[in-house]
Protein backbone atom coordinates (compact mmCIF):
# COMPACT_ATOMS: atom_id res chain seq x y z
CA UNK A 1 0.00 0.00 0.00
CA UNK A 2 1.41 3.41 0.94
CA UNK A 3 4.67 4.39 2.55
CA UNK A 4 5.46 7.65 4.33
CA UNK A 5 8.51 9.87 4.26
CA UNK A 6 8.76 10.50 0.51
CA UNK A 7 6.58 13.38 -0.63
CA UNK A 8 7.78 13.14 -4.21
CA UNK A 9 5.62 10.11 -4.86
CA UNK A 10 1.86 10.15 -5.55
CA UNK A 11 0.68 6.69 -4.51
CA UNK A 12 -2.65 7.17 -6.26
CA UNK A 13 -5.45 4.60 -6.23
CA UNK A 14 -5.97 2.73 -2.97
CA UNK A 15 -9.39 1.17 -3.46
CA UNK A 16 -12.31 0.93 -5.88
CA UNK A 17 -15.95 0.07 -5.34
CA UNK A 18 -18.44 -0.54 -8.15
CA UNK A 19 -22.09 -1.04 -7.22
CA UNK A 20 -25.60 -0.52 -8.68
CA UNK A 21 -26.52 3.15 -9.03
CA UNK A 22 -28.12 4.59 -5.93
CA UNK A 23 -26.58 1.92 -3.70
CA UNK A 24 -23.70 2.15 -1.27
CA UNK A 25 -20.12 0.83 -1.17
CA UNK A 26 -19.59 -2.28 0.92
CA UNK A 27 -17.02 -4.99 1.43
CA UNK A 28 -18.89 -7.20 -1.06
CA UNK A 29 -18.59 -4.70 -3.92
CA UNK A 30 -14.97 -3.73 -3.29
CA UNK A 31 -13.20 -4.65 -6.56
CA UNK A 32 -10.59 -7.35 -5.98
CA UNK A 33 -7.41 -8.12 -7.91
CA UNK A 34 -7.41 -4.73 -9.68
CA UNK A 35 -4.16 -4.15 -11.56
CA UNK A 36 -4.75 -0.74 -13.13
CA UNK A 37 -7.31 2.07 -13.17
CA UNK A 38 -7.43 4.91 -15.69
CA UNK A 39 -9.69 7.97 -15.62
CA UNK A 40 -9.96 10.26 -18.66
CA UNK A 41 -11.94 13.50 -18.81
CA UNK A 42 -12.72 15.50 -21.92
CA UNK A 43 -15.14 18.22 -23.02
CA UNK A 44 -15.19 20.02 -26.36
CA UNK A 45 -15.13 23.82 -26.16
CA UNK A 46 -16.87 25.99 -28.77
CA UNK A 47 -15.77 29.57 -29.36
CA UNK A 48 -18.38 32.34 -29.60
CA UNK A 49 -17.66 34.96 -32.28
CA UNK A 50 -19.37 38.19 -33.24
CA UNK A 51 -19.38 40.17 -36.47
CA UNK A 52 -16.71 42.85 -36.53
CA UNK A 53 -14.58 41.20 -33.84
CA UNK A 54 -11.23 39.61 -34.65
CA UNK A 55 -11.19 37.58 -31.43
CA UNK A 56 -13.82 35.41 -29.83
CA UNK A 57 -15.47 36.85 -26.76
CA UNK A 58 -16.48 33.64 -25.02
CA UNK A 59 -16.37 29.86 -24.83
CA UNK A 60 -18.97 27.23 -24.01
CA UNK A 61 -18.31 23.64 -23.06
CA UNK A 62 -20.18 20.61 -24.34
CA UNK A 63 -21.23 17.87 -21.91
CA UNK A 64 -18.26 16.40 -20.04
CA UNK A 65 -17.24 12.89 -21.07
CA UNK A 66 -15.55 10.76 -18.42
CA UNK A 67 -14.14 7.31 -19.19
CA UNK A 68 -13.01 4.88 -16.50
CA UNK A 69 -10.99 1.79 -17.45
CA UNK A 70 -10.29 -1.08 -15.06
CA UNK A 71 -7.98 -4.06 -15.54
CA UNK A 72 -7.98 -6.94 -13.07
CA UNK A 73 -7.18 -10.62 -12.61
CA UNK A 74 -9.87 -13.24 -12.18
CA UNK A 75 -10.00 -15.70 -9.30
CA UNK A 76 -11.16 -19.31 -9.62
CA UNK A 77 -11.11 -20.17 -5.92
CA UNK A 78 -13.53 -17.52 -4.70
CA UNK A 79 -16.04 -17.32 -7.57
CA UNK A 80 -18.98 -17.50 -5.14
CA UNK A 81 -18.02 -14.03 -3.94
CA UNK A 82 -19.36 -11.27 -6.16
CA UNK A 83 -16.24 -9.11 -6.16
CA UNK A 84 -13.96 -11.99 -7.25
CA UNK A 85 -16.13 -13.33 -10.10
CA UNK A 86 -16.39 -11.81 -13.61
CA UNK A 87 -17.99 -8.38 -13.28
CA UNK A 88 -20.85 -8.58 -15.77
CA UNK A 89 -23.10 -11.57 -15.23
CA UNK A 90 -26.79 -11.83 -16.19
CA UNK A 91 -29.28 -11.85 -13.34
CA UNK A 92 -30.37 -15.33 -14.48
CA UNK A 93 -28.84 -17.80 -16.95
CA UNK A 94 -31.45 -20.56 -16.86
CA UNK A 95 -32.76 -19.69 -20.35
CA UNK A 96 -31.72 -17.78 -23.44
CA UNK A 97 -34.28 -15.02 -22.84
CA UNK A 98 -33.18 -14.57 -19.21
CA UNK A 99 -29.50 -14.32 -20.17
CA UNK A 100 -30.10 -11.99 -23.15
CA UNK A 101 -27.86 -8.97 -22.76
CA UNK A 102 -30.62 -6.42 -23.50
CA UNK A 103 -33.02 -7.88 -20.95
CA UNK A 104 -34.08 -5.78 -18.00
CA UNK A 105 -31.67 -6.41 -15.13
CA UNK A 106 -28.77 -7.17 -17.47
CA UNK A 107 -27.46 -4.28 -19.61
CA UNK A 108 -30.97 -3.19 -20.61
CA UNK A 109 -32.00 -1.30 -23.74
CA UNK A 110 -32.90 2.33 -22.95
CA UNK A 111 -33.15 4.91 -20.20
CA UNK A 112 -36.87 5.66 -20.33
CA UNK A 113 -38.61 2.27 -20.44
CA UNK A 114 -38.83 0.55 -17.07
CA UNK A 115 -39.38 -2.83 -18.77
CA UNK A 116 -35.81 -2.76 -20.13
CA UNK A 117 -34.07 0.05 -18.25
CA UNK A 118 -30.37 0.70 -18.75
CA UNK A 119 -28.14 -0.77 -16.06
CA UNK A 120 -26.23 2.01 -14.29
CA UNK A 121 -23.40 1.77 -11.78
CA UNK A 122 -21.87 4.13 -9.23
CA UNK A 123 -18.15 4.01 -8.49
CA UNK A 124 -16.11 5.17 -5.55
CA UNK A 125 -12.37 5.57 -6.05
CA UNK A 126 -10.04 6.36 -3.14
CA UNK A 127 -6.77 8.17 -3.81
CA UNK A 128 -3.76 8.58 -1.52
CA UNK A 129 -2.37 12.04 -0.88
CA UNK A 130 1.41 12.48 -1.04
CA UNK A 131 1.59 14.61 2.12
CA UNK A 132 0.45 12.14 4.80
CA UNK A 133 3.23 10.07 6.28
CA UNK A 134 0.93 7.77 8.22
CA UNK A 135 -2.10 7.52 5.98
CA UNK A 136 -2.13 3.76 6.13
CA UNK A 137 -1.40 1.94 9.35
CA UNK A 138 -0.61 -1.72 8.75
CA UNK A 139 -1.97 -4.35 11.09
CA UNK A 140 -0.99 -7.88 11.99
CA UNK A 141 -2.31 -10.46 9.57
CA UNK A 142 -4.43 -12.18 12.20
CA UNK A 143 -6.27 -8.88 12.84
CA UNK A 144 -7.34 -8.51 9.22
CA UNK A 145 -9.45 -10.73 7.01
CA UNK A 146 -11.22 -10.77 3.66
CA UNK A 147 -14.65 -9.73 4.88
CA UNK A 148 -14.11 -7.36 7.80
CA UNK A 149 -15.56 -3.88 8.10
CA UNK A 150 -14.13 -0.58 6.93
CA UNK A 151 -11.45 1.41 8.66
CA UNK A 152 -11.28 5.22 8.36
CA UNK A 153 -7.87 6.46 7.30
CA UNK A 154 -6.58 10.03 7.21
CA UNK A 155 -5.10 11.32 3.99
CA UNK A 156 -7.37 9.46 1.58
CA UNK A 157 -9.48 11.36 -0.93
CA UNK A 158 -12.71 9.91 -2.27
CA UNK A 159 -14.06 10.51 -5.75
CA UNK A 160 -17.38 9.24 -7.07
CA UNK A 161 -18.53 8.59 -10.61
CA UNK A 162 -22.31 8.36 -10.72
CA UNK A 163 -24.68 6.75 -13.20
CA UNK A 164 -21.94 5.03 -15.22
CA UNK A 165 -22.73 2.94 -18.29
CA UNK A 166 -20.66 -0.12 -19.20
CA UNK A 167 -19.23 0.27 -22.73
CA UNK A 168 -16.70 -2.54 -23.09
CA UNK A 169 -16.03 -5.95 -21.51
CA UNK A 170 -12.87 -7.75 -22.58
CA UNK A 171 -11.03 -10.91 -21.57
CA UNK A 172 -7.53 -12.04 -22.44
CA UNK A 173 -6.12 -15.55 -21.90
CA UNK A 174 -2.38 -15.43 -22.70
CA UNK A 175 -0.02 -18.40 -22.82
CA UNK A 176 1.89 -16.99 -19.85
CA UNK A 177 0.65 -14.91 -16.97
CA UNK A 178 -2.81 -14.50 -15.52
CA UNK A 179 -6.05 -14.09 -17.45
CA UNK A 180 -7.32 -10.51 -17.30
CA UNK A 181 -10.69 -8.84 -17.37
CA UNK A 182 -10.86 -5.26 -18.70
CA UNK A 183 -13.87 -3.01 -18.17
CA UNK A 184 -14.63 0.43 -19.58
CA UNK A 185 -17.34 2.72 -18.19
CA UNK A 186 -18.53 6.14 -19.26
CA UNK A 187 -20.28 8.90 -17.32
CA UNK A 188 -20.58 12.69 -17.27
CA UNK A 189 -19.44 13.58 -13.75
CA UNK A 190 -16.57 13.38 -11.28
CA UNK A 191 -17.60 14.19 -7.71
CA UNK A 192 -15.01 14.85 -5.01
CA UNK A 193 -16.59 13.58 -1.83
CA UNK A 194 -14.32 14.23 1.13
CA UNK A 195 -10.80 14.43 2.51
CA UNK A 196 -11.21 11.33 4.68
CA UNK A 197 -11.69 8.08 2.82
CA UNK A 198 -12.23 4.51 3.90
CA UNK A 199 -10.88 1.21 2.68
CA UNK A 200 -11.81 -2.32 3.75
CA UNK A 201 -9.73 -3.71 6.55
CA UNK A 202 -8.40 -6.63 4.50
CA UNK A 203 -5.42 -8.84 3.86
CA UNK A 204 -4.51 -10.89 0.78
CA UNK A 205 -6.90 -13.85 0.53
CA UNK A 206 -6.21 -17.45 -0.52
CA UNK A 207 -6.85 -17.59 -4.22
CA UNK A 208 -6.23 -19.35 -7.52
CA UNK A 209 -5.71 -16.71 -10.17
CA UNK A 210 -7.03 -17.82 -13.54
CA UNK A 211 -4.47 -18.77 -16.18
CA UNK A 212 -4.73 -20.26 -19.66
CA UNK A 213 -4.21 -23.80 -18.34
CA UNK A 214 -7.47 -23.48 -16.42
CA UNK A 215 -9.42 -23.46 -19.68
CA UNK A 216 -11.13 -26.84 -19.52
CA UNK A 217 -10.79 -28.04 -23.11
CA UNK A 218 -11.66 -31.64 -22.17
CA UNK A 219 -15.05 -30.64 -20.87
CA UNK A 220 -17.59 -31.98 -23.37
CA UNK A 221 -19.30 -28.58 -23.47
CA UNK A 222 -16.16 -26.60 -24.25
CA UNK A 223 -16.72 -25.65 -27.91
CA UNK A 224 -14.50 -24.07 -30.54
CA UNK A 225 -15.48 -23.66 -34.23
CA UNK A 226 -14.93 -26.65 -36.50
CA UNK A 227 -12.25 -24.98 -38.65
CA UNK A 228 -10.24 -24.19 -35.52
CA UNK A 229 -10.48 -27.67 -34.07
CA UNK A 230 -9.57 -29.32 -37.38
CA UNK A 231 -6.14 -27.66 -37.50
CA UNK A 232 -5.08 -27.40 -33.84
CA UNK A 233 -6.58 -30.30 -31.89
CA UNK A 234 -5.22 -33.79 -31.40
CA UNK A 235 -5.85 -36.57 -28.90
CA UNK A 236 -2.97 -37.90 -26.85
CA UNK A 237 -2.80 -40.73 -24.34
CA UNK A 238 -0.90 -40.39 -21.08
CA UNK A 239 -1.05 -43.12 -18.49
CA UNK A 240 -3.97 -44.84 -20.27
CA UNK A 241 -5.94 -41.55 -20.11
CA UNK A 242 -6.99 -39.84 -23.33
CA UNK A 243 -6.85 -36.04 -23.44
CA UNK A 244 -7.45 -33.40 -26.05
CA UNK A 245 -4.39 -31.29 -26.74
CA UNK A 246 -4.73 -27.81 -28.23
CA UNK A 247 -1.62 -25.64 -28.25
CA UNK A 248 -3.57 -22.43 -27.72
CA UNK A 249 -1.33 -19.40 -27.39
CA UNK A 250 -3.87 -16.65 -26.81
CA UNK A 251 -7.61 -15.99 -26.74
CA UNK A 252 -9.16 -12.52 -26.74
CA UNK A 253 -12.86 -11.78 -26.25
CA UNK A 254 -14.32 -8.28 -26.49
CA UNK A 255 -17.92 -7.09 -26.20
CA UNK A 256 -18.46 -3.49 -27.33
CA UNK A 257 -21.61 -1.70 -26.17
CA UNK A 258 -22.35 1.56 -27.97
CA UNK A 259 -24.95 4.08 -26.79
CA UNK A 260 -26.91 6.73 -28.64
CA UNK A 261 -28.88 9.64 -27.20
CA UNK A 262 -32.02 11.43 -28.32
CA UNK A 263 -31.76 15.21 -28.22
CA UNK A 264 -33.76 16.92 -25.48
CA UNK A 265 -33.94 20.40 -27.00
CA UNK A 266 -33.00 23.15 -24.59
CA UNK A 267 -32.08 20.89 -21.72
CA UNK A 268 -29.21 18.67 -20.61
CA UNK A 269 -30.77 15.95 -18.51
CA UNK A 270 -29.15 15.76 -15.09
CA UNK A 271 -27.59 19.22 -15.33
CA UNK A 272 -30.03 20.65 -12.77
CA UNK A 273 -29.53 17.81 -10.28
CA UNK A 274 -26.11 18.75 -8.93
CA UNK A 275 -24.16 15.81 -7.50
CA UNK A 276 -27.06 13.38 -7.98
CA UNK A 277 -27.70 13.37 -11.74
CA UNK A 278 -30.27 10.58 -11.79
CA UNK A 279 -31.61 11.63 -15.20
CA UNK A 280 -28.34 11.98 -17.12
CA UNK A 281 -29.03 8.79 -19.11
CA UNK A 282 -32.80 9.25 -19.46
CA UNK A 283 -32.77 9.53 -23.26
CA UNK A 284 -29.86 7.20 -23.94
CA UNK A 285 -30.25 3.80 -25.60
CA UNK A 286 -28.12 0.87 -26.74
CA UNK A 287 -27.22 0.89 -30.42
CA UNK A 288 -27.87 -2.59 -31.73
CA UNK A 289 -26.58 -5.03 -32.64
CA UNK A 290 -24.03 -5.38 -29.87
CA UNK A 291 -20.84 -6.67 -31.47
CA UNK A 292 -18.71 -9.32 -29.78
CA UNK A 293 -15.37 -10.38 -31.23
CA UNK A 294 -13.22 -13.41 -30.46
CA UNK A 295 -9.65 -14.04 -31.56
CA UNK A 296 -8.04 -17.48 -31.15
CA UNK A 297 -4.30 -18.04 -31.74
CA UNK A 298 -2.79 -21.52 -31.62
CA UNK A 299 0.15 -23.54 -32.91
CA UNK A 300 -0.97 -25.17 -36.16
CA UNK A 301 -0.77 -28.91 -36.65
CA UNK A 302 -2.01 -28.65 -40.24
CA UNK A 303 -3.38 -26.02 -42.60
CA UNK A 304 -7.01 -24.96 -43.05
CA UNK A 305 -8.95 -28.11 -43.97
CA UNK A 306 -11.46 -26.73 -46.49
CA UNK A 307 -11.84 -24.67 -49.65
CA UNK A 308 -12.14 -20.90 -49.54
CA UNK A 309 -13.94 -19.96 -52.76
CA UNK A 310 -15.58 -16.95 -54.42
CA UNK A 311 -18.94 -17.43 -52.75
CA UNK A 312 -20.93 -15.93 -49.91
CA UNK A 313 -21.20 -19.06 -47.76
CA UNK A 314 -17.56 -19.80 -46.89
CA UNK A 315 -17.47 -21.22 -43.34
CA UNK A 316 -21.28 -21.32 -43.14
CA UNK A 317 -23.46 -24.39 -43.60
CA UNK A 318 -26.26 -22.48 -45.30
CA UNK A 319 -26.81 -19.15 -46.99
CA UNK A 320 -26.55 -16.03 -44.80
CA UNK A 321 -26.66 -17.85 -41.46
CA UNK A 322 -23.44 -17.86 -39.40
CA UNK A 323 -23.35 -21.07 -37.40
CA UNK A 324 -20.06 -21.26 -35.52
CA UNK A 325 -20.53 -21.87 -31.80
CA UNK A 326 -17.98 -20.66 -29.22
CA UNK A 327 -18.11 -21.57 -25.53
CA UNK A 328 -15.15 -21.38 -23.18
CA UNK A 329 -15.04 -22.98 -19.73
CA UNK A 330 -12.53 -22.42 -16.94
CA UNK A 331 -12.26 -24.42 -13.74
CA UNK A 332 -9.70 -24.70 -10.96
CA UNK A 333 -9.69 -28.52 -11.18
CA UNK A 334 -10.31 -29.23 -14.84
CA UNK A 335 -11.94 -32.31 -16.28
CA UNK A 336 -8.64 -32.82 -18.11
CA UNK A 337 -7.21 -34.10 -14.85
CA UNK A 338 -9.53 -37.10 -15.20
CA UNK A 339 -9.29 -37.59 -18.97
CA UNK A 340 -12.00 -37.50 -21.62
CA UNK A 341 -14.00 -40.25 -19.97
CA UNK A 342 -15.13 -37.72 -17.36
CA UNK A 343 -17.30 -36.03 -19.99
CA UNK A 344 -18.67 -32.63 -18.99
CA UNK A 345 -19.37 -33.17 -15.29
CA UNK A 346 -17.45 -31.01 -12.89
CA UNK A 347 -18.24 -30.44 -9.23
CA UNK A 348 -16.17 -27.25 -9.26
CA UNK A 349 -17.85 -23.90 -9.83
CA UNK A 350 -16.87 -23.08 -13.37
CA UNK A 351 -16.65 -19.78 -15.22
CA UNK A 352 -18.38 -19.99 -18.60
CA UNK A 353 -18.15 -17.60 -21.56
CA UNK A 354 -20.94 -18.43 -24.01
CA UNK A 355 -20.79 -16.45 -27.27
CA UNK A 356 -23.68 -18.30 -28.83
CA UNK A 357 -24.01 -20.12 -32.13
CA UNK A 358 -23.96 -17.17 -34.56
CA UNK A 359 -20.25 -16.37 -34.77
CA UNK A 360 -18.92 -15.68 -38.25
CA UNK A 361 -15.32 -16.14 -39.32
CA UNK A 362 -13.86 -12.87 -40.61
CA UNK A 363 -10.17 -13.70 -40.98
CA UNK A 364 -7.36 -16.26 -40.73
CA UNK A 365 -3.75 -15.15 -40.43
CA UNK A 366 -0.56 -17.22 -40.43
CA UNK A 367 2.70 -16.36 -38.70
CA UNK A 368 5.95 -18.12 -37.80
CA UNK A 369 7.19 -21.30 -39.42
CA UNK A 370 10.29 -19.55 -40.73
CA UNK A 371 13.79 -20.91 -41.39
CA UNK A 372 14.72 -20.13 -37.80
CA UNK A 373 12.64 -23.07 -36.64
CA UNK A 374 9.73 -21.23 -35.05
CA UNK A 375 6.28 -22.81 -34.80
CA UNK A 376 3.61 -21.89 -37.31
CA UNK A 377 0.67 -20.16 -35.62
CA UNK A 378 -2.81 -19.56 -36.97
CA UNK A 379 -5.08 -16.79 -35.70
CA UNK A 380 -8.82 -17.06 -36.31
CA UNK A 381 -10.99 -13.94 -35.99
CA UNK A 382 -14.73 -14.15 -35.29
CA UNK A 383 -17.50 -11.60 -34.87
CA UNK A 384 -21.00 -12.02 -33.44
CA UNK A 385 -23.74 -9.47 -34.20
CA UNK A 386 -26.60 -11.38 -32.61
CA UNK A 387 -26.32 -9.78 -29.14
CA UNK A 388 -25.00 -13.10 -27.79
CA UNK A 389 -22.68 -12.57 -24.83
CA UNK A 390 -23.24 -14.55 -21.63
CA UNK A 391 -20.72 -14.88 -18.80
CA UNK A 392 -21.67 -16.76 -15.65
CA UNK A 393 -20.39 -18.86 -12.75
CA UNK A 394 -22.04 -22.21 -12.07
CA UNK A 395 -21.38 -25.90 -11.48
CA UNK A 396 -23.48 -26.63 -14.59
CA UNK A 397 -23.22 -25.52 -18.21
CA UNK A 398 -26.53 -24.43 -19.73
CA UNK A 399 -27.57 -25.23 -23.29
CA UNK A 400 -29.54 -22.40 -24.91
CA UNK A 401 -31.99 -22.40 -27.78
CA UNK A 402 -31.23 -19.03 -29.33
CA UNK A 403 -33.57 -16.72 -31.21
CA UNK A 404 -33.30 -17.64 -34.88
CA UNK A 405 -32.13 -15.07 -37.41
Amino acid sequence: MTHGGNHRIFWAAQGLWVYPAGGAPSVSNFMRNVQAIGVDYGADATSIFDLGRSQNFGEVYSKPEVSITISRHLDLQRTSETNFAPFYRPASVTSYSNSYILKNGNIGACGWDSSSILKEWDMQLVYQSDDDDDAYQSQAADERDCTSAYEPIDGLFTYKFKRCLLTNISYNFPIDGEATESLTFTTKNIIKESSNGQIPNIQPCPSTLMRREHLDGDNGKFILPTEVESVIRTTETEGAVDRYVRLIQNIDISCEIDYGEMTDIGKWRGSDQGTSPTEQNKWRYVNTPIETTCSITAVARKNVQQHILIKDTNFMDEFSVPDRQIRLIAARDTVANQGLAAGSNNSERMVIWDLGEKNILTGISTSGGDAGGGNTELTFEYVNRNNDFVVYVDSSVYEYTPIKL
